[in-house]
């Protein structure tokens, strides 16, 4: 989903001048649950093979990174959706 998310920002420079009907806040929102979908699975997954089962409370933080970075992305993402389905639709 983070490459699908780059391509959507990328695509109005690669477009130039002339706007492009996928360029709106639908096909990130689509992006962003998608990416939330996908986050939740593995979260379920990792979950069902035992992933989570630490020895010390510090080591939620520090053997799963990888995770808490996903989840910082979708979040941010996720309110960049908020944002953009707020606006108006022409400036």
């Amino acid at each position: 989903m983070g490459i699908a998310a780059l391509a959507l920002v990328a695509l109005p420079y690669a477009a130039g001048d002339r706007p492009i009907a996928l360029d709106r806040w639908l096909a990130y929102a689509i992006v962003a649950i998608a990416g939330w979908i996908g986050f939740a699975w593995r979260v379920v997954e990792l979950g069902q093979f035992g992933a989570f089962q630490f020895a010390q409370p510090a080591d939620v933080l520090t053997s799963g990174p990888g995770i808490w970075l996903a989840a910082l992305g979708l979040i941010v993402l996720s309110r960049a959706v908020y944002e953009m389905a707020s606006e108006p639709a022409h400036r």
